[in-house]
């Protein structure tokens, strides 16, 4: 027979820093791909090539924030979650 080892309230906290981790992912994921579209309709469309350039490179910056940031969001948006919830009556 399982026994249940863990508490629900560290489940609960693990699965709400997954949210919030993966919706702090996904945002920067959207705003690359918009950086990508941009880049490539400067570049293709436009034939600016230099434009094209440092929106791909503005593109990879946005990219490379968004993955090394995912840990301190996280934790920032739960101690925000949890702050407004604790003055609720």
């Amino acid at each position: 027979m399982v026994q249940e080892t863990s508490n629900s309230d560290d489940d609960f906290d693990t699965h709400e820093k997954t949210y919030y981790s993966v919706l702090h992912l996904v945002k920067w994921i959207v705003i690359n791909l918009a950086l990508i579209l941009a880049a490539l309709a400067f570049a293709f469309v436009l034939h600016s090539a230099f434009l094209g350039g440092s929106f791909l490179i503005l593109a990879l910056v946005a990219l490379v924030y968004g993955v090394a940031s995912i840990g301190r969001t996280a934790r920032e948006s739960v101690g925000r979650y949890e702050a407004h919830h604790h003055q609720l009556p």
